[in-house]
């Protein structure tokens, strides 16, 4: 643990001299958030439980955004003063942002009431992952390759909330606009590449498993692999529906 001098405030609007920094450990080294303490340090009590409540929100954050997450940082800044408060000996109240995105810098209230206190503590959480950047320019409507991404190690930060994680999200789609090179590429710019084009004429397939009839037809919209399209048979002219299942075929359901 090292001290870096600030102001800070807490609960009761009393200004102290300082504030402590605590670089924590790494996801994995949790400690439970509503540990009550009959006596001991005030100050590892507060900060230990705080670790705890960050820890499990970064978690659950990475879970619900699966990727190739490096461990991350904590720094916690909180009044010095701190230490001419009894501990706590009930749980801990610590508010939280929900599943907003836990990264940055972020704010606490700790509560407790017995003896009754309230302070704010600040944090500065830094989570990091590997991800897929562009390897080169790519142009608006290329499709993404293999050869075009590689992996980089970057800080995640809030404008990097909906970024692609993975390479298999990217191979094979295609760009919605320009991406410069060496850019994290954004679930937005990118869109599942179209197999049929509206007014194109296409082969209209239907059947099961032991018989397969095939027929041209037109597309009326247009789609992606695995999208439903409406489409009109050349030679009957009646409008039907369909999942497009290759470049240029349709699967009809009369």
């Amino acid at each position: 643990m090292r001290y870096i001098k600030r102001h800070g405030k807490i609960g009761s609007g009393n200004s102290l001299p300082h504030l402590f920094s605590h670089r924590l450990f790494p996801l994995l080294a949790l400690v439970t958030a509503g540990h009550s303490f009959a006596d001991g340090d005030v100050t590892s009590q507060i900060s230990q439980a705080l670790t705890a409540g960050l820890n499990q929100q970064v978690h659950r954050w990475q879970t619900n955004h699966p990727g190739r997450w490096r461990p991350h940082q904590l720094e916690i800044t909180m009044p010095v003063g701190v230490e001419r408060l009894q501990a706590c000996t009930q749980p801990l109240k610590i508010s939280n942002n929900a599943d907003r995105f836990p990264g940055g810098q972020q704010q606490r209230q700790i509560k407790c009431t017995s003896p009754s206190w309230v302070l704010f503590a600040r944090a500065e959480v830094t989570m990091k992952a590997q991800v897929p950047i562009t390897t080169k320019k790519l142009s608006k409507g290329a499709v993404i390759d293999a050869e075009s991404i590689r992996w980089r190690t970057i800080t995640i930060e809030a404008r990097h909330q909906s970024i692609v994680m993975s390479k298999q999200e990217l191979i094979g789609q295609q760009t919605k606009r320009g991406i410069r090179s060496d850019s994290p590429i954004l679930k937005s710019l990118v869109t599942a590449p179209l197999w049929v084009k509206r007014g194109e004429l296409i082969i209209l397939q239907a059947g099961t498993e032991d018989f397969v009839a095939t027929s041209e037809g037109v597309a009326l919209e247009s789609g992606s692999e695995g999208q439903r399209i409406r489409v009109r048979n050349s030679k009957s002219g009646k409008v039907v529906s369909g999942i497009v299942i290759e470049k240029g075929k349709v699967q009809t359901f009369y």
